[in-house]
Parts: C-alpha cells; structure tokens; sequence
C-alpha cells in the first residue's frame, strides 16, 4: 500500500518547504486514507460485477424472474409472517412481550439460537437483548431488511447478537455499514471488536486506518484495549513495539514483550538482533541460545534516550536484583514521570 500512495518527491517538499511538517504529514494521512477508500471501492466494484454475473446466468438458465412464481410467492409469504401468530409455533420473549415466531424460519437461518433443539423448544428467552436489537434480528430473519437508524452502537450490538446466533450474512451486512463509518475515533475500538468477533473485512480496513493515523493515537486511545490484542498491533504497526508499549505506559504489554524475548531459544548469528525492538551494543561474534545471556549483548535503543534510562538498564541487564515486573513496572513510571 505504501507504494500506491507515496507522493511525488518533488511535489512533497513543495508542501514541507511552503508550508511546514505538519502540512505535509496530513497530506500523506488524506493520501492513506484516499487509498483505503480505493480499495473499498474496487471490492465493491469485483462484488457488483460477481452480482451481475450469476445474476446473467440465472436469467440465462431459468427465464425472467416471475413475480407469480413459486419461489416469489414463498419469500412474499414468509416476509408477512413476522410477528403474526398465523402458522406460529414458537414464541420469543423480548422486553416483556411474546412475539409469535415460526421454527422453519428461524431453522433456515441458523441452527443456533441458544438452546439445545429448535423443534423441541416453545420459548427462545431473548430478555437480556436490546429490544430494538432483538426486534432488528427477527425482522431480518423473515424479511432480509434492516434498518440501520441509531448510529454505530446499535450496528454493533446487532453484530454481536447476530454472531452469537450464527447469522453469518448478518453480520456481514453490519460490518459493510460499520467500514462506511469508521474513521479516527472510532476505528480502535471497532478493531478490538472485530478481532473478537472474528470479522475480517471490518478489522482489515480497521488496521488500515489506524496505520494511516498511528502518530496521531495516544495512550488514551489504547487503555481499553487487552494487553495480548495490543502487543498484536504494536508488532503489525511499529518497527519497535516495545518503545510503543513504553509510551503508550502498557506496563502489561512490555511484560508480554519480554516473555515472548525469554521464550527465544533460537543461536543468533552476527548482525542477527533478537528482536527487532532492541538494537545491538557491541557486535558480538555468536549469540548463545540461553535469552538470560543474548540479553547482555544487546539494548533497548530507548533506554538510552530517555530519563532514568541507565537505573532501567541495570534493572534489565541484571546488575541489580530486581525480578522481571520490577523492571516493567520502573520502565512504566519512567514514562508517566516525564
């Protein structure tokens, strides 16, 4: 992507020279986000034209679409089934009220609907669910519409209930709603979600975004979100995740950091560092494979750069005695001091 939205050299330093950094570096952030919008646009484009095809070869295969066919009829019939107690055999509580359902209709969506057998249940208990959510499902179910009216916490929660019941188109339909919506504010939180709920084409524009904008991120940005999902991105984002950890005052992802580095039983070799987040000191001429030596052959490059950075170092390096936490936890208020 990086290559799709570099600028022209000349017409950069234009920019830079007229009207300052800052200038600049928003320009290359529009260019980024241009180029997330090109690739939302060229998916859209390959799913029309895949759309436009199978449709040319269903014509092609069984005539026009006749309004007064079987098939017509069935989907007119089961849309004006919602909500209605005709041919109703299983009820579902919600907000206080039983709404008339129909086990074939629910059974054609999903085979999950929390509980054991759909054809043996007359209640689904659906009182803990937002009724506006909860009403949303069931119409989906019946008529395939949805109606997207209360802003992106209602788009979320629908995407969580329908990934608990396994409406997969469902929430397929919710992430294209939240991609069009996402933008700086909200894009962490939506990625956070996405990984837990497994929705790749809202996570992949999610990542997209946050790499557009990451020096604009602070460590506010990030306190919500879990220590193993952050050291994710940090290692997809950053050329040196533990320095980001350290700024963004994650005393709990350093922590993983270095977990991971003394889980390395790997020989390093000259000019081969164990991680990339550490620059070497003094080449060594061949690393031992036990991470409690590698560690005195190399440093953090931060450590160096910032306040207390040599009392950290002895911690790090061993020269005192403190255990490993010890050492995250002087590391973190290193930072939250400055």
């Amino acid at each position: 992507m990086a290559s799709d939205v570099m600028l022209d050299l000349s017409i950069y330093e234009y920019i830079y020279y007229m009207f300052g950094p800052q200038e600049a570096s928003d320009v290359i952030k529009l260019q980024l986000h241009l180029s997330l919008l090109k690739d939302e646009y060229v998916k859209l484009q390959n799913y029309c034209s895949d759309l436009e095809r199978k449709y040319s070869l269903a014509i092609a295969k069984h005539g026009e679409v006749n309004e007064n066919g079987f098939l017509s009829k069935l989907l007119k019939i089961v849309g004006g089934l919602f909500n209605q107690d005709h041919y109703s055999d299983i009820k579902v509580k919600l907000d206080g009220q039983l709404i008339s359902a129909h086990r074939f209709v629910l059974s054609a969506r999903s085979e999950s609907w929390g509980v054991t057998s759909l054809f043996h249940a007359d209640l689904l208990d659906w009182s803990m669910l937002n009724p506006d959510v909860g009403r949303a499902v069931l119409k989906w179910v019946y008529t395939d519409e949805v109606d997207f009216f209360d802003g992106d916490k209602f788009t979320l929660d629908l995407m969580c209930t329908a990934n608990e019941f396994k409406l997969d188109e469902l929430v397929t339909k919710c992430e294209k709603v939240l991609i069009a919506s996402a933008n700086i504010k909200n894009c962490i939180s939506l990625y956070t979600t996405a990984c837990q709920m497994g929705a790749n084409f809202l996570k992949e524009h999610c990542s997209g975004l946050i790499s557009a904008h990451w020096n604009d991120f602070t460590p506010a940005d990030f306190s919500s979100m879990n220590s193993a999902l952050l050291f994710d991105v940090l290692k997809s984002q950053t050329n040196f995740p533990l320095h980001s950890a350290i700024r963004l005052h994650r005393d709990d992802v350093v922590f993983l950091f270095l977990i991971a580095f003394n889980n390395e039983h790997e020989t390093y070799k000259l000019g081969q560092p164990t991680h990339r987040a550490f620059a070497p000191v003094n080449p060594p001429i061949e690393y031992s494979t036990a991470p409690e030596i590698n560690e005195r052959h190399w440093t953090c490059s931060i450590l160096t750069t910032e306040p207390r950075g040599r009392d950290i170092q002895k911690i790090f390096f061993g020269e005192r005695t403190e255990n490993r936490y010890s050492y995250v936890c002087q590391l973190s208020c290193c930072f939250q001091e400055r």
